[in-house]
């Protein structure tokens, strides 16, 4: 500190607030010191001459201010571009003059006062830096490491890209700086990640109540560090069958459905029993399929779409046996009718006609190897017996 004035050539004692301070230089017109230690405050100057023959003091001439310190900081991690706004609290900072991050000074402070200072943070170079901050006449308070510079995050691929609004799907995420991901979403919707490295990311899909493509944002270090990938992912919503008809063919294939819903679209397969039908039509609401070889019986009906997963409905579709006649007994009656016929064979259960030469016939009794019928008046000569099971979905003619 230099005091100047008239008559210090002989200056042998300056005191700040009655503490000595260490005379290094004094002429004629100026004295100069180092400061003593001292209580923060508005301090008197008293310079004495002579041993204290002379003596003047200055009231409140020098003010000790004390020294700032480092609280906190509103975000400890910022990307290598910088332009984040950062708050650093403290105390005294009402005379700050510079905060450095690192080596690098930050190029203005704002909304400066006794407990806050306001930065935006510079560019930088990755990893953990001092910060530094320096008042006019408290000094300087470093923080150790107390701030991350790091590399943004960035998406190469989102594999698959497509997924059903129930959510569940295991989604990854190739691209960079992807090792500290806080947070993945899909729009607004939030996935749960279960593993990640550097290059490579993999999460669940949460549920969303809206389908669409969406984009897909991943974010580090609890959003310091964002990066979105435009419409990258498409939310689906999964299917639903309401009907099938008719709910019954032949075993061997070869009949046309009709399977109504929604949400088909994107349909990849059909099957029925386990076994893929063949797919003939498709308008997203309904599905004509081919149906496959299948073993008798009530089988399941599967819709399977991309993304949107598979939808199952349980015993839609029965398929039966065709059947087969070995013998008719007796096999000649009278043109009149009435006469009582025995038809044997396989799979004849559940006949629903029997006609001779296109006549129908009264069904006296019906098993799966056995039917009784009364036959109906008919012109002379020989005929075709034709039996119907399920309603003429199995056919069999006896010439």
């Amino acid at each position: 500190v230099v005091i100047l004035g008239a008559n210090l050539t002989n200056t042998t004692s300056v005191t700040i607030g009655g503490t000595a301070a260490n005379i290094t230089a004094n002429t004629g017109t100026s004295v100069t010191i180092t400061t003593p230690a001292g209580s923060a405050g508005a301090k008197p100057i008293t310079l004495q001459t002579y041993g204290g023959v002379g003596s003047v003091t200055s009231s409140n001439a020098f003010t000790f201010a004390a020294p700032p310190t480092i609280t906190s900081l509103s975000t400890t991690v910022a990307t290598v571009g910088g332009g984040q706004i950062v708050l650093l609290s403290g105390t005294n900072l009402d005379n700050t003059s510079s905060v450095t991050l690192g080596s690098t000074s930050v190029a203005s402070l704002s909304n400066v006062s006794a407990t806050r200072v306001q930065f935006v943070v510079p560019a930088g170079s990755a990893g953990l830096k001092d910060v530094t901050l320096t008042t006019t006449y408290g000094g300087s308070v470093i923080s150790a490491n107390a701030f991350r510079y790091i590399q943004a995050p960035a998406i190469t691929s989102v594999t698959p890209n497509i997924g059903s609004t129930t959510g569940g799907s295991i989604v990854t995420i190739a691209g960079a700086n992807l090792t500290n991901v806080t947070r993945v979403m899909i729009g607004a919707f939030i996935g749960t990640v279960t593993a990640n490295t550097a290059d490579s990311l993999t999460f669940t899909t949460g549920a969303a109540t809206s389908a669409g493509d969406m984009s897909v944002t991943v974010q580090t270090y609890n959003g310091a560090g964002s990066v979105s990938s435009t419409n990258a992912y498409t939310y689906v919503t999964p299917p639903t069958i309401t009907s099938v008809t008719p709910t019954r063919g032949l075993a061997a294939g070869g009949t046309s459905v009709t399977i109504d819903g929604a949400s088909f679209l994107n349909a990849t397969s059909v099957t029925f029993g386990g076994v893929a039908g063949t797919v003939t039509a498709n308008t997203g609401t309904s599905l004509t399929v081919t149906t496959p070889a299948v073993s008798p019986g009530a089988q399941d009906v599967a819709v399977t779409t991309t993304g949107g997963g598979t939808v199952t409905s349980q015993g839609a579709f029965t398929f039966v046996a065709s059947p087969t006649i070995t013998s008719v007994a007796p096999d000649a009656g009278a043109t009149t009718g009435g006469l009582a016929v025995t038809i044997t064979g396989i799979n004849l259960g559940n006949a629903t006609s029997v006609s001779f030469g296109g006549v129908p016939a009264t069904i006296v009794s019906n098993s799966t190897t056995v039917i009784v019928v009364t036959t109906p008046a008919g012109t002379s000569g020989t005929v075709d017996v034709v039996v119907d099971t399920h309603g003429g979905i199995g056919t069999v003619t006896e010439s």
